[in-house]
């Protein structure tokens, strides 16, 4: 056989036989185009509900960090269709505050991946963090809001108050 054919063989056959045995068996060419998930639509497949809420909520956006996205974050916890946002926040939410926590993952999963990081302290903490500007997003139910006097982050200029009901 010639030499020049076994290296060509080689180099057609080994690459096919290494990605096209397991391409085939996991369904190879029918699995092109049936999943209608992809990098951009991925993104966008989950759906607000607003059934999906347990009750009311206060956004506080800090727009010192944010200053150019915070309508748009706002909107975004309003349940609204915003365009793609390239900030990523870090959410802030009671660890006594299971509504929160739950409808922070909520908005977490209409996201990219990664784009929202959800962190849980203890109240007095996250009031402090956003009475002093240190925070991106803190997510509270109304009735912890109330309850803690959190309106004293409102008050700071540089933050922005979105009510989700």
């Amino acid at each position: 056989m010639n030499n020049s054919f076994l290296r060509w063989a080689i180099r057609i056959l080994v690459p096919v036989l290494v990605l096209g045995i397991p391409f085939v068996a996991m369904g190879g060419v029918s699995k092109i185009g049936s999943d209608p998930l992809d990098a951009v639509s991925a993104a966008t497949d989950v759906v607000f509900d607003p059934a999906d809420l347990s009750g009311e909520y206060v956004v506080y956006i800090n727009e010192e960090r944010h200053p150019d996205t915070g309508e748009v974050w706002s909107d975004f916890f309003r349940g609204e269709e915003v365009p793609v946002i390239l900030d990523d926040i870090s959410c802030l939410v009671c660890n006594t505050d299971p509504e929160a926590l739950e409808y922070a993952k909520i908005c977490q999963a209409r996201l990219p991946a990664n784009q929202m990081k959800i962190g849980t302290d203890e109240t007095i903490m996250i009031l402090s963090k956003g009475d002093a500007g240190k925070f991106d997003i803190i997510l509270l139910s109304k009735e912890v809001a109330q309850q803690y006097s959190a309106e004293s982050i409102g008050k700071n200029e540089f933050v922005r108050t979105v009510e989700v009901k």
